[in-house]
């Protein structure tokens, strides 16, 4: 009878923490490049190599694996036009390269600015990384061109060219604020044909609100009834110990 509360309680934690990965889908919902995560377990989402149970088509990624394992969702959102010269997309793989005060982070969020000193940053004010280290943008008024493959150039000057790198499948991937990722792998820079951007626009996070509702629902659910087995087990534990001692 043991075996049956601990089968119950091992999937009531499992609930508990792919609750945990529900809310963080919600909460980035209008993060703009956030990839949705996914929490699978391991021996299932191993075996079929790329998760597609628990997903309705596409590459995942892992985050983490220990018993149950934090599974990235890669397929690329939709984009949202802007008009913003410093708005960039990325189409397919890759994240941005960027400079933050505890290393370097990736991240496919590419609302960029210019910061005092020219310099072209995020949100937050870390630079991005060109291929030649930070992007000095121009002083000069003409409009800022960034080109398919990263380029980018005002008046005809070149200013450089983004940083878009990737990583091997399967790269151990650590969330961090504001939508961004880090590593301990190396990091590979996609050549200038490997790479697609679209200046102006903004990839949505690719997490459906609706999808991530039936899921909490779902959930939810299937947490109060297996509290409800756990419960009917021990007050069966209950009554034959008192009835034991009746005997």
């Amino acid at each position: 009878m043991q075996e049956i509360a601990a089968i119950t309680l091992s999937a009531m934690q499992f609930d508990a923490l792919r609750l945990e990965r529900i809310a963080v889908n919600l909460a980035n919902v209008s993060t703009s490049g956030f990839q949705r995560e996914i929490l699978a377990l391991h021996s299932t989402a191993q075996s079929t190599g790329t998760g597609s149970d628990l997903l309705a088509s596409g590459p995942v990624e892992w985050v983490a694996a220990n018993a149950a394992a934090v599974v990235r969702d890669v397929r690329p959102g939709t984009l949202l036009s802007t008009g913003q010269a410093l708005d960039v997309a990325l189409l397919g793989n890759g994240y941005f390269e960027v400079a933050t005060p505890d290393g370097p982070a990736y991240t496919r969020r590419g609302d960029f600015q210019r910061d005092a000193l020219g310099r072209l940053v995020t949100a937050q004010g870390w630079p991005v990384m060109g291929r030649e280290g930070e992007i000095q943008l121009s002083l000069d008024p003409a409009p800022v061109e960034i080109h398919g493959d990263g380029r980018i150039s005002a008046g005809g000057q070149g200013l450089g060219q983004l940083k878009v790198v990737d990583f091997n499948p399967g790269a151990p991937m650590n969330r961090r604020d504001h939508g961004y990722l880090t590593t301990t792998e190396p990091a590979r820079t996609l050549r200038g044909n490997e790479q697609i951007l679209r200046q102006g626009f903004l990839e949505n996070a690719n997490v459906n609100q609706g999808q991530e509702m039936v899921a909490l629902m779902r959930t939810v659910r299937h947490f109060e009834s297996m509290s409800r087995v756990l419960q009917g087990h021990d007050e069966m534990l209950g009554n034959a110990i008192r009835r034991l001692g009746e005997a």
